[in-house]
């Protein structure tokens, strides 16, 4: 089994937070970071390579919403809106919603069902 890699770093130092970005094989991924250590934000996202298979029939918004929502373990999704989109050639639905004060993010291809980006924000 070959083990992923992290490609780069970078970390930049801001008045109250650290912001970290770095890649590994297929993903890119972003943190914001308190001085205390507290996850402020996250992202990542897939790189997206070759066509995107059409051959199965496009998944349904709403199944779009479960993948989402059960991506990110909370209980119940509030204040949701779901977009299908073209986005760098493939179709996808653009999934958002909130739990509180967080705010998730969700790109998903809306062929295959699989999670192409995530993003939270605290």
């Amino acid at each position: 089994m070959d083990e992923e890699k992290i490609i780069a770093v970078q970390i930049e130092y801001g008045a109250s937070r650290y912001e970290i970005e770095f890649e590994t094989k297929g993903f890119e991924y972003d943190y914001e970071v308190s001085k205390k250590g507290v996850i402020l934000e996250s992202n990542w996202e897939k790189f997206l390579q070759g066509e995107q298979d059409r051959s199965k029939d496009r998944i349904s918004k709403s199944k779009a919403k479960k993948i989402a929502v059960n991506h990110s373990g909370i209980k119940k999704a509030t204040d949701v809106k779901i977009k299908l989109k073209n986005d760098d050639g493939y179709r996808c639905y653009k999934v958002r919603f909130k739990d509180g004060n967080s705010k998730y993010g969700y790109k998903i291809d809306a062929y295959s069902g699989e999670l192409l980006e995530r993003e939270y924000d605290r």
